[in-house]
């Protein structure tokens, strides 16, 4: 986890409400292109995001691809990227995606220069305030890239209130079995009327649970083609 020293994103980050999921980065003649997902929780928000972007002397090209009502994906040019320059340009792996929130990166990078965390931990802390820096194993690397794609995936496909509505009803208890608590204590906490927890309780889990089926399907016909 890193407090980069100049990194437009992670400043964007502590301007706005703005969680940035980075797709990859890569070069592009002598410019380098970031593909990124952005989560805002309003359109002020985006609006900071968008600005910062397009008034940055280091952005040449800004293309939204897509944008929904809480975030968006877009593809960034940019004359430079000190990221890229320490990790890539350097011939060190990456783990995508990796995310930026409230101005810090967090991300995996593989390296087989150091024999020493503390080694590694003196070239990189050139770029950035090192907040947290550990040694994990493969197993744990790609479970953390695994879970983040999961909750970037997640959060894209669930509304705001159906997200707020579901990680209260888990974190209440209301799944658990025997049942810890009901749809009329949910509905004090949140100060919604039943109905509506209701609604967007059952229009998250139908999304939740046809993604599930979805991806089972996939690995199903998967298997079908490779045997």
């Amino acid at each position: 986890v890193m407090d980069p020293y100049n990194s437009l994103l992670s400043l964007i980050t502590k301007l706005a409400d703005v969680n940035i999921y980075v797709y990859g980065v890569f070069k592009l003649g002598k410019n380098v292109s970031s593909m990124i997902r952005c989560e805002f929780q309003d359109k002020n928000s985006y609006n900071i995001l968008t600005k910062a972007l397009r008034e940055s002397d280091k952005v040449i090209s800004l293309k939204v691809i897509n944008k929904k009502p809480t975030s968006c994906f877009m593809v960034v040019e940019k004359k430079n990227c000190h990221f890229y320059d320490y990790t890539l340009g350097e011939n060190r792996l990456i783990l995508f995606p990796y995310v930026i929130k409230e101005g810090l990166r967090h991300f995996i990078i593989f390296t087989k220069k150091y024999n020493y965390t503390k080694d590694f931990y003196k070239e990189i802390s050139l770029y950035g305030k090192i907040i947290k820096l550990k040694r994990i194993n493969l197993d744990h690397a790609l479970e953390w890239v695994e879970s983040l794609k999961i909750s970037d995936m997640l959060r894209s496909m669930l509304t705001p209130m159906q997200l707020r509505v579901i990680e209260e009803a888990i974190k209440g208890g209301y799944y658990s079995w025997p049942r810890k608590s009901k749809m009329s204590e949910l509905s004090r906490r949140l100060g919604i009327s039943k109905t509506t927890i209701s609604e967007h309780l059952r229009k998250g889990e139908q999304k939740l649970i046809s993604l599930l089926l979805g991806h089972i399907s996939k690995e199903r016909n998967n298997i079908q083609l490779i045997s």
